[in-house]
């Protein structure tokens, strides 16, 4: 029988995993969205939009960081 805390932290892992994916997704399209703006002319607009890309790479690299313990939480728990 499989431990239920390892079983727990294992879907921990791939909720984290399928979030830092899907955040670099959205990281591509504000650069995307970046760049166009800048092509437009529209500097201000771009200028937030780059503040906004600030926050995602953020919460980007503490999905990472939580991803990383709930590894390592696993690996404790398997080396029980």
């Amino acid at each position: 029988m499989k431990d239920p805390l390892v079983e727990q932290i294992e879907r921990t892992i791939a909720a984290a995993s399928n979030a830092i994916a899907e955040q670099h997704r959205r990281i591509g399209r504000q650069r995307a969205r970046i760049e166009k703006l800048d092509r437009q002319g529209c500097h201000e607009m771009a200028e937030h939009a780059r503040g906004v890309l600030k926050l995602m790479e953020d919460f980007l690299e503490r999905q990472r960081r939580e991803l990383r313990d709930a590894e390592r939480r696993r690996e404790a728990r398997l080396a029980e």
